[in-house]
């Protein structure tokens, strides 16, 4: 039995006591409260019978796809067939993200009072809002009598709107054609080089007539014989970004995951700009390879990438190296830059990185570190790394925090059209 009922059941109870009391002791006091229950109940009863008796909930949305930091804009047109007037209205309004491996839920609640109105507007705002596809599920609006006696509670599917996708942060991340041979220089923690498309960088023997300004100190003195930059063509830069999404990598550190997701946007977002081919390769249980586009189509290629990313979550336990030998690898055009993403760096990989970089394969690695230190071991294996030919970029930054807000903006009442 709902509580409305057992209200009613007690509005029932003292009217009884009252008009037991008023027929044997009688006063205008007693009478009084018999008739003021008795119209309570009746306005009561009224209210469940006569309010919200058809109901219809349109939800707009300004835009269904934000980018991080963005506001979501929500309007709720309500229109209503009500008998007697509505003193208050509650409006409720719930959504909820279902991606990333869980599910966070938000609601507006929010308190009008339309009177005679047969349509109400309202409108609200949500900001701070992370990455990932959120749904909305039914919108609620209850409305009662002024004593509190019986409520009314109607649960209505909205029409319109009732998806949008959040994108990932997308961070600042430019690579540089990657230096080939011996002539490889050690990243610095943090750097953003420009990535170029014309050129390249290669180091070669000394020649007589060199310039002098052109002397690669570092290979120079790795060598013990002078070693010269040389810049020459590059051909057309293709990236295949490959992250690693396996459950056991990040099992205990969630924002090693988010920031992974953050670098591989930026990387997708920075070949967009520079309109190189891009493709995007993902190691898990829902692993996928999509194929590097060309730049005609960059655009449309990015935006699925990018909304792949936002409902990603890690899943799956399989071994990121063999995941880049057996599947990733292959996919990726002749020619086309491996930038790998992953907080695991084992030997394993080292392997395969560096196995690939002496088949003339251009490969970065992108570090996800979850101290901002790395081990002794880690040290030991980015070196093995940058003279297997390899590109090697250590991330410790940490993700910007964001706190979720829900508030209404404005609402106004009309009569129903």
């Amino acid at each position: 039995m709902g509580m409305r009922y057992l209200r009613l059941i007690g509005l029932a109870i003292l009217l009884a006591v009252a008009g037991a009391a008023a027929y044997w002791r009688g006063g205008y006091a007693a009478w009084f409260l018999v008739w003021f229950l008795a119209g309570a109940g009746l306005y009561a009863v009224a209210v469940s019978l006569f309010c919200l008796m058809q109901v219809k909930v349109e939800r707009r949305l300004i835009r269904d796809v934000l980018g991080q930091g963005d506001a979501l804009t929500v309007e709720l047109d309500i229109r209503h067939t009500s008998l007697l007037p509505l003193v208050w209205l509650s409006i409720e309004d719930r959504f909820h993200s279902g991606s990333r491996g869980g599910s966070e839920g938000y609601a507006l609640r929010k308190l009008v009072f339309p009177w005679f109105g047969g349509r109400t507007v309202v409108r609200y705002e949500v900001t701070g809002l992370r990455r990932g596809a959120y749904g909305f599920g039914n919108s609620e609006l209850v409305t009662g009598d002024l004593l509190g006696f019986s409520y009314k509670k109607r649960s209505v599917k909205s029409g319109g709107a009732n998806r949008f996708v959040v994108l990932p942060d997308i961070r600042d991340v430019r690579l540089s054609k990657l230096p080939r041979g011996l002539g490889e220089e050690e990243p610095v923690l943090g750097a953003k080089p420009s990535l170029q498309q014309n050129v390249g960088i290669t180091v070669r023997e000394y020649a007589a007539g060199d310039p002098l300004h052109r002397i690669h100190w570092k290979s120079t003195a790795r060598r013990g014989e002078l070693m010269t930059r040389t810049v020459e063509p590059m051909e057309e830069l293709r990236l295949l970004v490959c992250l690693d999404a396996g459950e056991s990598a990040y099992r205990g550190q969630p924002a090693l995951f988010e920031k992974g997701v953050s670098l591989a946007a930026g990387l997708l977002a920075s070949a967009a700009e520079h309109r190189l081919g891009t493709g995007l390769a993902v190691a898990g249980g829902g692993r996928r390879v999509l194929e590097c586009s060309g730049p005609a189509g960059f655009r449309d290629g990015v935006s699925d990438y990018l909304q792949l990313l936002a409902e990603l979550a890690p899943i799956g336990e399989m071994s990121f190296p063999h995941y880049l030998l057996t599947e990733a690898e292959p996919a990726a055009p002749a020619g086309s830059t491996l930038v790998c993403l992953t907080p695991s760096l084992t030997d394993d990989l080292v392997a395969v990185l560096s196995s690939l970089a002496s088949r003339r394969r251009p490969v970065y690695l992108i570090h996800l570190q979850p101290r901002s230190v790395p081990s002794v071991g880690e040290r030991e294996r980015k070196r093995l790394l940058e003279q297997a030919g390899c590109g090697v970029w250590s991330y410790a930054e940490p993700l910007p925090h964001r706190e979720v807000r829900v508030y209404a903006e404005e609402q106004e009442h009309s009569a129903s059209a």
